[in-house]
Order: structure tokens, then sequence, then C-alpha cells
């Protein structure tokens, strides 16, 4: 099954760090994802379709035993203009705090092995600087909007109001979902397993401030989206991949793998949330963000990495790699 967001206007997708005036001081920012993160989709289908709702040892364990044996994969952005959809499938590129079209996945991946296999500075920087021309016309940059408020406190019955003793400022960013020129965003997520989860259409809530949007799932697979290719040899990370820390991550993919790989990319710390059952915050764990790219040495199935993705809880989407293959090397 495909299930589609229909995201209008701003949303906040909570980014990590403090975002507490009382932990932070006076002045505190949140920032934004571009895209919720696969923690964040899981409670949804959990709170729309989940049964056996109870604490559990570890946090992933919550979502399995509310929603089955399903795999989710994702996210694959669809951008919306007026009167006619704007060309192709794009996909997460925080690594840039960008989206990049589908189309071009090859294009960036060519160039990059071009730069890990060169040894002159001086063109490296002039094969990056070919690849930033290149992907001007591919990419779409999220717009931002930027809202001032005052630190709150929580009153009866959850309500909350402005805190007069502190009276703290804040600020957080939003992203604007029309892109600009484009009026409507469409984020799908694979839905694959044994599940609660039945196609229709619902209207939920959606990050902070709990914005409402509609979610439209239907019958369907990736293959309606995107092609993926059979063979692999490098992988495009569309999701963030999550590994415990204090381990090198380079080491852990390679185990994962079965083969020797090289990794252009960036590491960060990425918290998964917070567990309203457990009333306290997830771990924390170092994550391959989005963007970044995994050279195979040794070409791998590639619709089997899809399905299966890397990393800790790639049951609920975390860890989704798109699989391409490299003709030639080049």
């Amino acid at each position: 099954m495909l299930a589609k967001f229909r995201i209008l206007g701003s949303m906040f997708f909570r980014g990590p760090g403090e975002f507490d005036p009382s932990s932070r001081g006076v002045y505190s920012m949140g920032r934004s994802f571009i895209l919720p993160t696969s923690s964040t989709i899981a409670g949804v289908f959990a709170t729309l379709f989940g049964s056996n709702f109870s604490p559990s040892h570890d946090w992933l364990s919550e979502y399995k035993n509310a929603l089955g044996t399903v795999t989710i994969r994702g996210p694959f952005v669809q951008i919306i203009s007026k009167g006619k959809e704007n060309s192709g499938i794009y996909l997460d590129f925080s690594f840039r705090n960008k989206l990049i079209s589908s189309n071009a996945l090859k294009e960036y991946a060519n160039k990059i092995k071009r730069v890990i296999a060169e040894n002159n500075y001086a063109i490296k920087e002039k094969i990056l600087d070919e690849l930033d021309e290149e992907l001007k016309n591919k990419t779409v940059s999220p717009k931002l909007q930027e809202r001032i408020g005052i630190g709150l406190k929580v009153r009866k019955e959850n309500i909350k109001v402005v805190d007069e003793d502190k009276g703290l400022i804040y600020s957080a960013q939003y992203v604007d979902y029309s892109f600009g020129i484009y009026l409507m965003a469409e984020v799908y997520y694979e839905i694959t397993g044994v599940s609660n989860i039945k196609a229709g259409s619902y209207n939920v809530k959606l990050g902070g401030e709990g914005r409402v949007c509609q979610l439209i799932i239907e019958e369907g697979g990736v293959e309606k989206l995107l092609k993926l290719d059979e063979k692999a040899n490098v992988l495009y990370v569309a999701s963030p991949v999550l590994y415990d820390t204090g381990k090198n991550i380079l080491e852990v993919i390679k185990s994962e793998l079965g083969t020797e790989i090289e990794i252009y990319g960036k590491v960060s710390l990425l918290g998964a949330g917070y567990s309203l059952l457990n009333k306290k915050r997830k771990p924390i764990y170092q994550a391959l963000i989005p963007g970044s790219l995994i050279f195979l040495s040794t070409e791998k199935n590639g619709r089997e990495l899809y399905r299966s993705g890397l990393g800790f809880a790639k049951e609920i989407g975390y860890g989704t790699v798109i699989p391409l293959n490299l003709k030639n090397g080049r």
C-alpha cells in the first residue's frame, strides 16, 4: 500500500536539541526538519490503526506491538503546482538542506564517485562546482518561516498559558510546504506486511502544534512512483540510518552489507522522539543523514536492500535506501 500525506502550508517537525527556554536560557530556537521523521509517521499510523498499546523495554517494540509486522519505506515527495504536477519524485536531501529529484540521483552519485577517486584537490573542487550548477534545477529548497513566541506553562486540563513569572522568549522555524511557486506537497510512504492499516481517506494531526493534513491510503507499491534498480553498487540514503552511538558507523554498515564500502555524507546525532507510554524521551542515535551515499565494492540485490533497509528501527521507516547502479563504474 501507499500512504500519501497531503500537506498545504507550513509545518513544524521538531529538529534535534533542546527547545525549552528553561533549559536554554532567556532565548531559544527550534528548527524543523524538512520532512517528518519516521517515528512521527509511525506514530500517526499507530494512533489511527494501532492496538495493544503497552509500555515495552524498548521504544521500537511499542510500535511493533501496536502496528503488527509492518514495514514502512519512504519518504517520497511529489510537489504539486497549480493545474499540473511537477515532473518526477523528490527525495530528502538534508545533506544540503534541500529535496532532490529522483531523476538526478545517478548524476549526483557519478559526480561524487569522481570526487572520491580524484587525488587533486583543485579538480575535486571543480567537479563539486559542476555538480552544484547541474543540481540547481533538480533540487528544491524549502522556504522557512520564523515565528517568535513567549514561553508557556501548563495549567490544569493541559491548557497552556503565558509563563508570567519567567516570560521567556523563543522562536521556531517552520517549513513552508507551498515551496514558493508550488501549492502543495504530497509525501508518500510504502507500507508492506500484515497490519491493521486500511485503505481510505483520513484527517490526521501531524507535527508540532498538531496541524491537520489529509492522509490517503491506497493500493499500490513504490514502482508507481519511481523505478528501483535490480542490482545496486551505490545506495542513496533516503531516510536517516540509525546506529547506537560509540560505534564506528563505517564498520557497522560494512558488516551489515557484507562488503567493502565507501561513504560520502554526514553523520549527526538524532533523537527518536518522545515516548508517551513511558513518559520519557527515546534514546539518541548516530545517524547517517539523507543525501549521503554508500558505495559498494560488490553489486548487491537492490530491491532486497530497499525492502530490508539498514540500521536500527528500519521496520518503521528509518534506514530507507534507494538502490542505484552506475554502469561501468561511472
